[in-house]
């Protein structure tokens, strides 16, 4: 691996997700490897830290993410693949959290996903008025 968040791998609780996502595919594994240090180093926390944080302080975390990711220049589709890191991350520690997140995909466009109990129940999409 050749990562500049290969650093987080010194954490155990993150060599042993690392580990079980590399032993479904290694790609995805250091793929979100990359996007949850990535949300870590621009959120200023842990992965400890994030395992940590009550419902509301989490989704708050996670939108602020995709805040600043939208105001970069992101699209919502590598948004999303990094929240999805995120979500594996806390998963792996058996947290559900129900979110209903807003992501703009093109300029107008905007997709709702109503995720309950780490499933997407609903997907919504609609032009901007």
């Amino acid at each position: 691996m050749n990562s500049k968040y290969a650093s987080l791998l010194d954490d155990v609780r993150v060599k042993r997700w690392y580990d079980n996502l590399a032993r479904g595919s290694k790609v995805t594994a250091d793929v979100y490897l990359g996007k949850f240090g990535s949300f870590c180093n621009l959120s200023g926390l842990t992965p400890g830290d994030l395992v940590s944080l009550g419902e509301e302080e989490l989704e708050g975390k996670i939108l602020d993410y995709i805040s600043l990711m939208e105001s970069k220049g992101f699209a919502g589709s590598y948004i999303n693949h990094s929240v999805k890191a995120v979500k594996s991350w806390l998963s792996f520690f058996f947290f559900e959290y129900p979110f209903v997140l807003f992501m703009m995909l093109t300029r107008g466009a905007f997709i709702l996903f109503i995720i309950i109990n780490g499933e997407r129940r609903g997907v919504s999409s609609k032009n901007r008025c």
